[in-house]
């Protein structure tokens, strides 16, 4: 390919070579069918002409004789010139279609060497099904440990809690791995944290359901649901109307409720 492209180049040189010299040779002879014009336009010979002035006549015979023969000649040139522009315009489209075939074979080399790189992304991805089968099978433990808690507390937490939670936990992987692939900056939390806060949120009741259950436990005082069911409390539990909750007293959620009438107090504050 590359000596096909060093010929192609020494080809256009030739022609490029060839054209140059028919446009200076044309240059030269336009330069000498200029000086016969003027010549034939001078006024002293055109007023020579009008006389019966044989040699004017004769020499004004040869000036037009050697500008029609010159006229010619530069005719013949400008059909040669084209046909070497013509030549030297198709050499440039060989020279490119040759330079475009080394460049696409560039691109496919790095075609292919950019596919096999990819190959690494098989068990990058393989690994991120072994941890959501760990996953899953956490969250079916979960399950199943709270399918044996009591009646009221299997209530609490409701059909969904689990599902919720793991359904909240997929968006976050999934946010966070599309803001990888996109080569993003998050401006929120990110997915570690966001995780430890889900989590935080199943132990949150998990603790409440256990404190509930003993009536105490270290800063908590037990409260009364008032007004109706509360959705969504202390990690995503569902209390009803009149439900008996032993919450964590200095929670900023525990203070919310009492300030809206969700909760009234009930008893001292446990120690």
């Amino acid at each position: 390919m590359a000596a096909t492209s060093s010929a192609l180049e020494a080809k256009l040189n030739r022609y490029l070579g060839d054209l140059a010299g028919q446009n200076r040779e044309v240059a030269d002879k336009n330069a000498k069918l200029v000086a016969i014009k003027n010549k034939r336009e001078d006024p002293a010979h055109l007023k020579a002409l009008s006389s019966t002035d044989e040699k004017a006549h004769r020499l004004d015979e040869d000036l037009a004789k050697r500008q029609a023969r010159i006229e010619k000649e530069i005719s013949i040139i400008k059909k040669d010139s084209a046909v070497s522009q013509e030549y030297a315009d198709r050499t440039r489209t060989e020279i490119a279609n040759d330079r475009l075939s080394l460049n696409v074979e560039a691109a496919m080399q790095q075609s292919v060497s950019f596919e096999n790189s990819l190959l690494s992304f098989n068990p990058v991805l393989e690994e991120l099904k072994g941890h959501m089968a760990a996953f899953d099978a956490g969250c079916a433990a979960l399950q199943t440990a709270i399918a044996s808690f009591p009646e009221w507390a299997q209530i609490w937490c409701g059909r969904y809690f689990i599902q919720n939670f793991a359904d909240r936990f997929r968006t976050a992987l999934a946010t966070e791995v599309n803001r990888v692939i996109r080569g993003q900056k998050s401006d929120g939390p990110d997915f570690f944290t966001a995780n430890s806060a889900l989590f935080s949120g199943v132990h949150k009741a998990l603790d409440t359901m256990s404190a509930s259950a003993k009536g105490s436990g270290p800063g908590r005082r037990v409260y009364t649901v008032r007004n109706g069911t509360l959705s969504g409390i202390s990690g995503g539990l569902i209390l009803r109307d009149g439900e008996r909750v032993c919450l964590l007293e200095n929670d900023a959620e525990t203070k919310r409720m009492l300030e809206i009438g969700a909760l009234g107090a009930d008893g001292e504050a446990a120690q």
